[in-house]
């Protein structure tokens, strides 16, 4: 995800507000935050 933000064209944060790119980020932030213990819980479950 910071890769793609750092390898953006200038003209894609001239086009976007800095406000709009760290909303996007932080959303997408969340969804891993709440996605991903619900995968490793069974996994870890499951293994052990």
């Amino acid at each position: 995800m910071n890769l793609c933000i750092f390898r953006a064209p200038m003209s894609f944060f001239d086009a976007n507000s800095s406000g709009r790119i760290l909303n996007r980020v932080s959303t997408d932030q969340t969804a891993l935050d709440l996605t991903i213990p619900y995968i490793i819980g069974p996994f870890a479950f499951v293994s052990i």
